[in-house]
């Protein structure tokens, strides 16, 4: 894409592309569970929260992209109880983690992405959130420093009931946004959930791959600096 001159609506996903944790999650995990008295190595624990983190995305497999509040917050539960099963069941940590995220302390911003929002915005643009999230994302973003039509344009796959690279999510996406999807650049950090699900959608799309591991897709860039 050599241009934004026939685009009128930007995307973006919200984890590792809009939106950064403060801190790595393996280190939030570690200090809340050690209030409950509980050390664990953090090697281990990043092992267990990868597997986890799997098994949950294989059972949404399972319902061809339906999504829920319900589920999001069991799909939570589950990975915190897994990721402290040898310690009990520990359920007193999983409400704070919960809570946690829903907050705008436990998100940053990408350094560069202050320049990026007053391009788009002097180019009038339409600028939107839309990631397989839950309702905790509205809360999370109001505190940050982003645009305000931003905060008041949050799409989450729990609230529209399907999650990425399913079609109906990317149908809100165009209905939000109010133009063609030849028109709409969606831009996310996951091969499958947001460049093939947006293009297959017809819109134009975006890898953002700062690590450089899919070297092999033509439409990725570096960083969101690099739409400048």
């Amino acid at each position: 894409m050599k241009s934004l001159s026939d685009i009128r609506a930007v995307v973006f996903d919200a984890v590792h592309t809009l939106i950064l944790p403060k801190q790595s999650p393996v280190i939030t995990y570690l200090q809340i569970a050690a209030r409950f008295g509980i050390t664990m190595d953090a090697k281990a624990l990043g092992k267990r929260l990868m597997e986890a983190y799997a098994h949950e995305e294989q059972i949404d497999l399972q319902t061809e992209g339906r999504a829920s509040e319900n589920r999001e917050r069991q799909r939570w539960e589950n990975i915190v109880a897994y990721c402290f099963a040898p310690y009990g069941k520990n359920e007193s940590i999983f409400p704070i983690l919960w809570d946690y995220y829903a907050q705008s302390e436990a998100w940053v911003l990408p350094p560069e992405i202050n320049d990026l929002f007053v391009k788009l915005e002097s180019l009038q643009m339409k600028l939107r959130i839309a990631s397989n999230f839950d309702a905790r994302l509205l809360t999370a973003v109001q505190d940050l420093p982003l645009p305000e039509q931003i905060k008041q344009n949050v799409l989450v796959s729990s609230l529209i009931g399907w999650r990425k690279p399913a079609f109906p999510f990317f149908q809100e996406v165009i209905r939000s946004v109010d133009c063609s999807p030849e028109h709409i650049l969606f831009i996310g950090d996951d091969r499958v959930n947001d460049l093939h699900g947006a293009q297959q959608a017809g819109m134009k799309a975006l890898l953002l791959d700062p690590e450089k591991k899919s070297l092999d897709i033509k439409n990725r860039i570096d960083s969101l600096l690099d739409l400048l």
